[in-house]
């Protein structure tokens, strides 16, 4: 009774002091602000709601996962009362408050009620009917909670925070929601946000975020970095608790735990720094509902079935992906059930499950769909990353894949039909290659893939993430481990019928002669088994060695480079950057709107409170019909010969009042709002050619921050107190391009030899221009017919290796280019290289590779830029207007001496490349362009 009254009295205690730190009465340090509000969110309604309700546990593992479960519907279900009018995060924090002391005064009587003494039963521990039942108990626990702080203290600080991925998305959610107030800010980048604007694809682990930095009292970036120090624990429980329940062994789990932190989508430990986003969050729910519902079809329990009603729910309002991982998880186990293991019992346990689970999924995904009103934008449905094999047969691109899971998935493909040799009639077996198979049949099956990904777009590959795949590496290597070390033997009583058998064939023999050819036939059969034996081994070891060697070598890399960063704290966002943070929020006034270019644009809405015009690619809500309109907007102003005037109207509408221009080397977007170094000073003058409209207030570490004067916008524009600064280049007169495509491809008479295919004469009859070689070509290069190279201009025909190749484009738009991605040239020079008898045209890009790391010579180069005028983008361009273009392309040193080929085209990229299938194997590939030119790389000297 003391123990209990002791346990209820701590906890009102620490309720208490977390709500006084939200308040802002109590404060301390940061870190101990977000202790007591993950201990008041999470870990204590979530296990006393797991007494209430749970009863009795199976193991310490169940109990961290289930009261994280539950401490996590209890988070949910508290930031939903933030939709009522009025409600602000203090309120929520007050009723969460309440609500905490409520459960522990009403589990304080129920377990009075039940007279259950025991204090280790508190901790989730039964009360075991023999003391060294308990004391196991006890050792599991004290191993879990030590598990728990190594790896807080492991991946203390060491959240991902970096520009590359979303995690500015998050902090900026955050940081508007804390400062208005709302769990759902329409305005977390724009002042002018609406519905439009707000990204549907965010759950309800934001908002928690959100109340979770309040309560705390600490800055939402430092909860950010400090998230994977709560969360990996829980992850480990979580993925062991699933492998547990599809394998049925403790030390399948324990290897397949081993897998995840060597393999893991391809990153191994490093991933576990990545758990703060939203969709990682949903992973571990997902471990936690499929194990669940493998535990209840299996066995049964209405504890199971409940948990895996509950995670759906939860699941799919943390991130709607999950919706589509259970759905294929569903999906196999129904396959499974109808064809592999086809019990009643099983069968009416999985239909309960799946119409309970499905109904709820409903709630989150209707509410979600109710809130997404407007279509998605061009930014998130073209197609990308996709292989196109022929016609409309098309998978993910293999690249893309091994981006996302590293080689280990492929290792794993090829090893997939080993399962079904080594794991003999296994239910844990056949239940992994089912739940395996699925998601890869979806996405890599050419029929179904382009069909869901028209629906799905670029999350359409993702649903692999629901394929247990290291469960299945863990049964792979066991089964090699076993064939290696422990192979099959001939047993003694097969031997003895054997001989029995051929004892009776023989009875017509003499005894003698019976028995020696027995002992003949059964040194032959041991023999034979022995061959068999070795043989099973050494390909056992060939395979076992391939599966380290290959995924193995390059997880122990990452380990060693995450443990590099974890010794010295790398930093993902500069000092400058900090510096510019601290002058911004010091100088400028509250909320105020800061346009600048995407990269810079993203940094600053999730350091600092002001509202920013534009976002980096992607992280664009996809609903946000005006994205494409900034983003051009965006681009004119800083363009060096686009004039100021132009973008008056536009700053109008934004309510811009700061400008901040950065000349840091940082990397550029590759896709809108493209200023190249060179361009920098033509850029400053622009802004410097009219201080009435921008004034400079400040410059420092690369940065140049100007005030908008927005009163003079209008009267500025009309006054056009702002020409063009820079003109784009134009090309010289030239004579007019042929019609038609001509044998001769340029304007120095070169020609084919009659019968020789691909060759070209000695004979250079040079035609030169002022600047160089001009070729004249007059052909469209781009898939859409606008864009025209009328010709090519070489300054030196003759170049040697290690030198720069210099001239200049000269373009033609024959018609009004829409803005969209940007358009890039591609410029490829080929000679010919040694083809010997083994060489095949289908295979011939891998053949040329093949001889170029042989020996160390190149004999293709490929370069590729933005097509621009100088300064102007296509879209920009005058129809049938001639605009020039240079360009530098430094040649290797290894180039092979010899005629080049030039061919050039034109295309738009996607933000995930698609290729086809010629891409990997043919050296006529998409980037081969049209023919063009020709130069000589001539020896040195």
């Amino acid at each position: 009774m003391r123990g209990r009254t002791a346990f209820l009295f701590f906890n009102v205690l620490v309720v208490l002091l977390s709500l006084l730190t939200g308040l802002r009465v109590a404060p301390g340090p940061d870190i101990l602000g977000i202790v007591l509000a993950f201990y008041v969110l999470f870990v204590l309604p979530g296990f006393v709601l797991c007494r209430i309700l749970g009863g009795s546990f199976t193991g310490n593992i169940d109990v961290l996962c289930f009261t994280f479960l539950a401490g996590l519907a209890f988070a949910s279900v508290l930031v939903t009362v933030g939709f009522i009018p009025g409600v602000t995060l203090t309120t929520i924090m007050s009723i969460g408050a309440a609500v905490d002391i409520v459960l522990l005064l009403f589990e304080h009587r129920l377990s009075a009620y039940r007279n259950k003494h025991s204090f280790l039963e508190l901790l989730g521990l039964s009360l075991p009917a023999r003391r060294g039942d308990r004391r196991r108990r006890v050792a599991v626990a004290v191993l879990v909670l030590l598990i728990f702080i190594g790896c807080f203290v492991l991946f203390y600080e060491n959240g991902n925070l970096s520009v590359q991925a979303d995690s500015l998305d998050h902090l900026s959610f955050i940081r508007r929601s804390i400062d208005s107030g709302r769990i759902f800010p329409g305005d977390s980048f724009y002042r002018n946000g609406d519905g439009a604007a707000f990204d549907p694809r965010k759950g309800l682990w934001h908002p928690v975020l959100s109340l979770w930095a309040y309560q705390a009292d600490a800055p939402p970036e430092f909860l950010w970095i400090v998230l994977p120090s709560f969360l990996v624990a829980i992850a480990l429980a979580a993925f062991y608790y699933f492998a547990r329940r599809l394998l049925g062994s403790d030390a399948y789990a324990l290897l397949s735990l081993v897998c995840l932190l060597l393999f893991f989508r391809g990153e191994g430990i490093r991933w576990f720094t990545k758990l703060g986003f939203s969709r990682n969050v949903a992973q571990i729910l997902l471990w936690l509902g499929a194990g669940s519902l493998i535990r209840y079809c299996t066995a049964g329990g209405r504890r199971y079935l409940g948990a895996t009603v509950l995670t759906a729910l939860i699941g799919a309002s943390v991130h709607l992906v999950y919706a589509l991982w259970i759905g294929v998880i569903l999906l196999a186990i129904c396959i499974y059930v109808l064809c592999i293991e086809r019990t009643h019992l099983l069968r009416r346990r999985f239909w309960l499950c799946a119409v309970l689970q499905a109904a709820a999924l409903a709630v989150p995904v209707v509410v979600r769909a109710a809130f997404t009103v407007a279509p998605f934008n061009e930014i998130h449905t073209h197609r990308q990353g996709m292989l196109v094999l022929s016609g409309g047969l098309a998978v993910v691109d293999p690249v893309e894949i091994l981006s996302r899971f590293g080689m280990v998935f492929f290792v794993a493909l090829v090893l997939f039909p080993f399962l079904f040799l080594l794991q003999r009639g296994s239910r844990a077996r056949n239940m992994t290659a089912i739940l395996f198979i699925v998601p890869v049949a979806l996405v890599l099956d050419p029929v179904t893939a382009p069909w869901l990904e028209g629906r799905l777009g670029y999350l359409h590959y993702r649903l692999l993430y629901a394929a247990p795949l290291m469960s299945m590496l863990a049964l792979l290597l066991a089964g090699l481990g076993r064939a290696v070390f422990a192979p099959r033997r001939l047993r003694p009583h097969r031997a003895g019928r054997m001989y029995g058998v051929q004892g009776e064939r023989r009875r017509g023999e003499s005894p003698s002669a019976t028995g020696t050819s027995s002992r003949a036939s059964s040194q032959s059969q041991r023999l034979r088994s022995i061959g068999i034996n070795i043989a099973q081994r050494s390909v056992a070891g060939i395979v076992l060695a391939l599966i380290i060697w290959f995924p193995g070598l390059y997880s122990i890399h990452a380990m060693k480079n995450y443990l590099h960063t974890i010794v010295y704290r790398d930093v993902e966002i500069d000092r400058p950057y900090i510096s510019l943070f601290e002058y911004v929020g010091d100088a400028i006034p509250d909320h105020s709107v800061l346009v600048s270019d995407p990269r810079t644009s993203y940094i600053l809405s999730a350091f600092t409170d002001h509202f920013v015009v534009v976002t980096l690619d992607q992280h664009c809500s996809p609903t946000d019909t005006a994205a494409v309109r900034r983003l051009e907007g965006v681009r004119d102003l800083f363009s060096p010969a686009v004039p100021l005037s132009h973008s008056m109207q536009f700053l109008y509408e934004r309510e811009a009042d700061y400008i901040l221009f950065n000349t840091n080397s940082l990397e550029r977007s590759r896709f809108f709002c493209i200023t190249e170094p060179g361009e920098y000073d033509l850029v400053l003058s622009k802004f410097r050619s009219c201080p009435a409209v921008l004034r400079p207030i400040h410059s420092a570490d690369g940065f140049y921050l100007f005030e908008v004067a927005r009163d003079s916008l209008v009267t500025a524009s009309r006054n056009s107190c702002v020409e063009r600064y820079a003109d784009p280049l134009v090309c010289e007169e030239s004579a007019e391009s042929p019609g038609e495509v001509p044998e001769t491809v340029s304007g120095d008479t070169r020609r084919r030899d009659e019968g020789g295919e691909g060759k070209w004469s000695e004979r250079f009859e040079e035609g030169e221009t002022t600047g160089g070689h001009r070729f004249v070509v007059g052909r469209l290069l781009d898939a859409d017919g606008c864009i025209e190279l009328e010709s090519l201009t070489i300054e030196d025909r003759a170049p040697r290796p290690g030198s720069v190749l210099r001239g200049f484009f000269c373009w033609r738009v024959r018609r009004t280019v829409a803005f969209w991605f940007p358009l890039e040239w591609t410029m490829r020079l080929d000679t010919s290289y040694p083809k010997g008898s083994f060489y095949r045209r289908w295979y011939g890009k891998q053949y040329r590779r093949g001889i170029e790391a042989e020996h160390d010579i190149k004999y293709r180069h490929t370069r590729s830029g933005p097509l621009r005028s100088g300064y102007v983008l296509p879209e920009q361009w005058v129809p049938g207007e001639l605009v020039r273009q240079d360009f530098e392309i430094p040649l290797p040193d290894t180039m092979a001496r010899g005629r080049y080929t030039i061919r050039v085209t034109v295309r738009r990229p996607a933000f995930l490349e698609n290729r086809i299938i010629g891409d990997y194997l043919l050296d006529e590939d998409s980037f081969h362009g049209e023919l063009v030119a020709e130069i000589q790389l001539r020896n040195e000297g």
